[in-house]
């Protein structure tokens, strides 16, 4: 996933990589029931975040890779994304991003431009 914080205060994008849905059940199931479900619920991207970040870093953004999307509807969205894209054979990324205020809507829309041209680089099968 990459992320630009949904806070005032933030100036970094967030990539964010994995991704767990319903993980309070695991506090009521027992260790061996907990690890099973645990590895069928933890999503994550197959797309090489890392290097997306890298390369976002390189162009000047401040971009950082993160294993939470966050609670609610990101974490739901974001799961629900990498459910699908398992289902259908294709990739998913999640990608925050701060108010205006914190950073401004030209830079983000740079930034959405330049991400697309690293995604559109990388060479994945």
């Amino acid at each position: 996933m990459i992320d630009l914080k949904f806070s005032p205060a933030s100036t970094s994008m967030i990539i964010c990589t994995t991704v767990c849905f319903l993980l309070y059940l695991l506090v009521i199931l027992s260790c061996a029931s907990a690890e099973l479900l645990l590895a069928f619920l933890i999503k994550q991207t197959t797309l090489p975040v890392n290097e997306i970040s890298k390369s976002l870093q390189q162009m000047g953004y401040d971009v950082m890779p993160s294993d939470d999307a966050g609670r609610f509807v990101c974490n739901y969205v974001y799961y629900h994304s990498l459910k699908f894209a398992e289902k259908h054979g294709i990739r998913s990324l999640f990608v925050h991003f701060p108010l205006f205020l914190a950073i401004d809507e030209e830079v983000q829309m740079q930034f959405v431009a330049s991400l697309l041209e690293v995604l559109a680089s990388l060479n994945i099968q």
